[in-house]
């Protein structure tokens, strides 16, 4: 409010000063390559296990999931490449990518799929899979769920639970985790920072 009520008052204008030539590169300044990125959050998770939870309403970030939300909210596939239901909304049979891997080194196979959602299951966190009568690899490549009626939020579900190694889950997943995400892993120092 100050500048304006000066603005508009009566003053000696100085006399312009002459522009002083100045030497001006050509050549843009190089642009700073940027490799992280910090983001405070309001709470610090328990786990980052999926099975107990960790991700659940969300996509989780160091594991895949099999489908996806993509920003319309409908489903794209993520592991996935197909996934077909029976008749009878009971049975459903989802091919895999070949070309996934864990962090480790190893391949991301169908038995590791049905390993973590018999996981998620028996742990009766968050993820509510009490519908779920099993989960079986076929092969390494193809995974059948049959479920004990239909339900309609079955692939809500799978797009938030994210898929553990069953070679290297322990007791310790939850504080040092491996995924397929596209986030790795790098350290957990509780109440103070979470790298990845």
């Amino acid at each position: 409010m100050a500048m304006s009520l000066a603005a508009c008052g009566e003053q000696e204008t100085p006399e312009a000063e002459e522009p002083k030539a100045e030497a001006q590169s050509t050549e843009a300044a190089p642009a700073e390559v940027k490799d992280s990125v910090i983001i405070a959050i309001g709470s610090e998770p328990e786990t980052l296990d999926p099975t107990k939870g960790w991700g659940h309403g969300s996509a989780p970030i160091v594991q895949s999931t099999l489908v996806k939300y993509k920003a319309d909210l409908t489903f794209e596939n993520d592991l996935a490449t197909s996934y077909a239901l029976s008749d009878d909304g009971l049975v459903w049979t989802f091919t895999l990518r070949d070309d996934a891997y864990f962090t480790d080194g190893e391949k991301v196979t169908a038995s590791d799929v049905a390993f973590t959602l018999e996981t998620a299951k028996a742990a009766q966190g968050s993820v509510d899979l009490t519908y779920m009568e099993s989960a079986v690899a076929q092969d390494d490549t193809t995974l059948v769920v049959t479920l004990s009626k239909p339900t309609s939020i079955f692939l809500n579900t799978l797009a938030s639970v994210g898929i553990v190694p069953e070679h290297a889950y322990g007791e310790d997943y939850g504080t040092n985790p491996i995924g397929s995400g596209p986030y790795k892993f790098v350290e957990w120092r509780a109440q103070e920072q979470l790298v990845l």
